[in-house]
C-alpha cells in the first residue's frame, strides 16, 4: 500500500481510495497506528516511527509517546460512543487531516482492543517480552534453521542479520538500541 501511494507521481491531484484490510487483528492495529501517524505527523518523524513500529521489538520512549499522543486519542474517543452497541456490531469512524481522511471500520469487541494493544507498555515490561522474544529468535532448536536461512544471504549481510535476531531493532549495524527501551505494542 506504502509502495502504491508513493508511486503516484508528484503533479497527482485527483481523489484517490486506498483500502487496507487484513485478517490478522495484529496487522490492523499497526496498519491504524502507522497510517495515524503518517498523517499527522512531519514526513521524517513519521518515516522512523512507522520503520520501528512495523519492523522492531521495542520503540523508542519519542514512538511510546507519538502512538499515546497520535494514535491512542482516536481509538480512545470512539470507546464511549459505543457503549450501548452490541459486541457484534461493526461501528466505523472517519477522522480528517487536512484534505486527508482515515475510515477505520470494527466490531466493537475490536476497538476495546485495539484501545488495549496501543496502550503504551512501560519499560519495566521490556525484560519479560525481551525474553519471549529472544526465546523465539534465538531458539537452540531452530539454530539449524536460521543456519542454513542465513547461509543463503550475501557475506555482508549475514552479521546485520544476526544482530537484528539478537537485538529486535532494525538499525544500521552501528546503530545505538538503547533508546529503544520499549516494548513495541
Amino acid at each position: 500500500m506504502i509502495l502504491s501511494v508513493l508511486g503516484l507521481p508528484n503533479g497527482f491531484r485527483s481523489h484517490s481510495d486506498v483500502f487496507v484490510n487484513d485478517k490478522d487483528f495484529d496487522i490492523v492495529c499497526r496498519n491504524f497506528a502507522m497510517l495515524s501517524i503518517a498523517l499527522q505527523c512531519q514526513p521524517n518523524e513519521a518515516a522512523d516511527i512507522i520503520l520501528h513500529i512495523w519492523y522492531s521489538a521495542r520503540i523508542s520512549i519519542k514512538a511510546s509517546r507519538a502512538i499515546s499522543t497520535y494514535v491512542l486519542p482516536l481509538a480512545e474517543a470512539v470507546i464511549p460512543k459505543m457503549k450501548d452497541k452490541s459486541p457484534t456490531t461493526v461501528f466505523s469512524k472517519t477522522w480528517e487531516f487536512g484534505t486527508k481522511t482515515l475510515r477505520l471500520s470494527l466490531l466493537k469487541k475490536q476497538w476495546q482492543a485495539l484501545v488495549s494493544n496501543l496502550a503504551p507498555l512501560s519499560a519495566a515490561a521490556s525484560p519479560k517480552t525481551e525474553s519471549n522474544r529472544r526465546a523465539v529468535m534465538l531458539a537452540p532448536t531452530r539454530q539449524d534453521h536460521v543456519d542454513r536461512a542465513i547461509l543463503t544471504q550475501p557475506e555482508r549481510h549475514r552479521q546485520c542479520t544476526m544482530r537484528f535476531r539478537e537485538t529486535g531493532v532494525l538499525l544500521p549495524f552501528s546503530g545505538d538500541t538503547r533508546p529503544h527501551k520499549v516494548p513495541n505494542p
